[in-house]
């Protein structure tokens, strides 16, 4: 009801359809899409987090999917603004002295260190912007493991920590078939990681499920260089890497003065909330998503 009467004050042009899910039954994004899956009517799925805050642009999101003939597009937004260092110290939130529900009063507010708890390893390929790793460093057991089959289409490659997966992506309706006939349980770090590594199988035209394959293990590297095949993964074209392939992973890296971050702790969450409502009882968002 909340929602519906945000999207009246916004006067939003988009037509929304609400179904409810129950809370008696344990659900995660995965699971949820596959339940769903004979609600859908457009062939692009649209798959928002509830953690994200600040102003991401869809529609140039939605350009970059089409642009590059996509099945599956990750909003990775930039951390750290170019030229300028990566902070040392922990960033610091102000929030209300209290939980949410709490008999507080919300004109006290108590300023906290936020710990930044684990970052996010991504690469993409300087040319198009495909997205070759994407994974959190907490899913990290040992240490980060490259498939042979991506050096062999990518022998060169960055993986940055200061890039942060906004959980925003656009996705395939054809894909969530996958999602709906594997055990795969977490969106970010099952559904994610497995269309990401499937897109440089062998089996990736007949949407099998990767066998497997020799890998490279790359604990303390970030840069990775296999010089030995000739080829340089920065001066690869699009239509070059396997772009015939159903499982197309690409990533929209929006400008690094672009303001965005996903508050996922309770803290963040509820004090994010809070400015939420301010702005939307003085109806201060005008631009169009």
């Amino acid at each position: 009801e909340k929602i519906k009467i945000a999207i009246d004050i916004l006067k939003m042009k988009i037509k929304a359809n609400f179904h409810t899910i129950s809370d008696y039954i344990e659900h995660n994004t995965a699971s949820v899409l596959a339940s769903m899956q004979s609600l859908l009517t457009c062939d692009n799925v649209l798959v928002l987090s509830g953690d994200v805050f600040g102003e991401i642009s869809l529609r140039n999101m939605a350009s970059t999917f089409r642009k590059r003939d996509a099945t599956f597009c990750a909003y990775i937004q930039p951390m750290v603004p170019e030229g300028k260092p990566r902070p040392q110290t922990p960033p610091k939130l102000t929030i209300p002295n209290g939980s949410a529900g709490s008999q507080h009063p919300s004109n006290n507010f108590d300023t906290i260190s936020e710990t930044i708890v684990s970052a996010d390893f991504v690469a993409f390929n300087l040319e198009d912007d495909r997205l070759l790793i994407c994974v959190n460093e907490c899913n990290i057991d040992e240490g980060l493991r490259i498939p042979k089959s991506l050096l062999t289409q990518y022998p060169r490659f960055t993986i940055h920590k200061d890039y942060s997966d906004l959980h925003t992506y656009i996705i395939k309706k054809t894909l969530i078939n996958i999602i709906s006939t594997k055990s795969l349980l977490n969106f970010k770090t099952d559904v994610v990681t497995y269309l990401v590594n499937m897109q440089f199988t062998d089996k990736n035209s007949n949407l099998a499920p990767s066998p497997p394959s020799e890998e490279y293990d790359i604990s303390n590297t970030e840069h990775v260089d296999k010089a030995k095949t000739g080829q340089s993964g920065l001066t690869r074209k699009l239509n070059g890497v396997s772009s015939e392939k159903p499982v197309r992973c690409y990533a929209h890296v929006p400008p690094a003065h672009s303001k965005a971050l996903r508050v996922n702790t309770i803290s963040s969450l509820f004090a994010a909330n809070m400015m939420a409502l301010k702005v939307i009882a003085s109806r201060e968002i005008n631009k169009p998503m």
